[in-house]
């Protein structure tokens, strides 16, 4: 069954930057907590640094659905079971060579792709048939209920939440291996051989991060389309994302999709050259961390 790490170094940076973790976890254990109520940074750390599955994502919100619902009961209201999008490189079951030659990279080639799970929230839509004043008692009562969800059942695979203070102290292990000088020297062999297939990038995230904002507006636009076939009850997995775009914007897409694949293929063969490297190195500073020996 194929597992996502949870440490991500590549991304981690980011994803503290933005104070949701790129690491997951999982179940509550029994560790020390701060003063926040929270276990250890490390302990956290040391647990969320393991794989995670579908298995994993639709037990988490197997609990986290089951405590929402009893929670919002007793608070007199209903509570729809909500299960958002499962990440597709797990939904697929394909294994990484062959989901990168399929959908490169997984980000213009999949805006509409069918994943399992809910898009929109139906919660949304019993709130709305609210009056105000049960709307912000409904509002009150749920977010109460999550910060009880949390505090029970954790964060979802993939998360990890934590005070700004974690997030900078993690961020600074990780650019700490980012300044390694066997990254460096990594990402120049990489470099090189991108070079020979027609790239100028030093990582992936160089040829991803574009790509990112080039198809942004196509996704905000059958993201909308989505909300509005929601809201009338209309079933939203007929959709596509022809539906939304003129033909001049689907030539684009095209265009932008045929540009992934090809970037995908070619940091899938001269990854080889930084990604292993990478994850030693940041494995490295990690147990150091972990080990209180920085």
């Amino acid at each position: 069954m194929r597992r996502l790490p949870r440490i991500i170094p590549v991304v981690l940076a980011a994803a503290l930057a933005a104070l949701v973790y790129a690491v997951a976890s999982g179940v509550a254990v029994a560790t020390p907590v701060n003063a926040k109520g929270l276990p250890d940074l490390r302990e956290r750390v040391r647990v969320a640094a393991q794989g995670y599955d579908v298995t994993d994502i639709a037990d988490y919100h197997r609990r986290a659905n089951q405590y929402m619902g009893e929670c919002m009961q007793s608070a007199g209201f209903q509570y729809v079971a909500h299960t958002p999008p499962t990440d597709p490189r797990l939904s697929l079951g394909l294994t990484e060579a062959q989901f990168t030659q399929r959908y490169g990279f997984g980000i213009s080639t999949l805006i509409d792709h069918p994943a399992s799970g809910q898009r929109t929230d139906p919660n949304l839509a019993v709130e709305a048939l609210l009056d105000p004043a049960r709307q912000r008692a409904y509002a009150k009562a749920r977010g109460a209920c999550e910060q009880r969800r949390d505090d029970a059942v954790g964060d979802p695979p993939g998360v990890m939440r934590g005070p700004a203070a974690e997030g900078a102290e993690l961020t600074r292990v990780s650019d700490q291996a980012n300044a390694d000088p066997r990254i460096a020297a990594a990402k120049d062999e990489y470099a090189r051989c991108m070079t020979g297939k027609g790239f100028t990038v030093r990582s992936g995230e160089d040829l991803s991060g574009p790509i990112h904002l080039q198809v942004e507006p196509y996704r905000q636009a059958f993201d909308t389309l989505v909300a509005e076939y929601t809201a009338s009850g209309r079933d939203v997995a007929v959709l596509r994302v022809a539906d939304v775009l003129d033909e001049g914007q689907l030539a684009r897409l095209r265009h932008i999709q045929q540009a992934e694949l090809q970037g995908a293929a070619a940091d899938g063969a001269c990854g080889r050259w930084l990604y292993p490297v990478a994850q030693v190195v940041h494995r490295e500073y990690l147990d150091r961390y972990l080990a209180g020996k920085e």
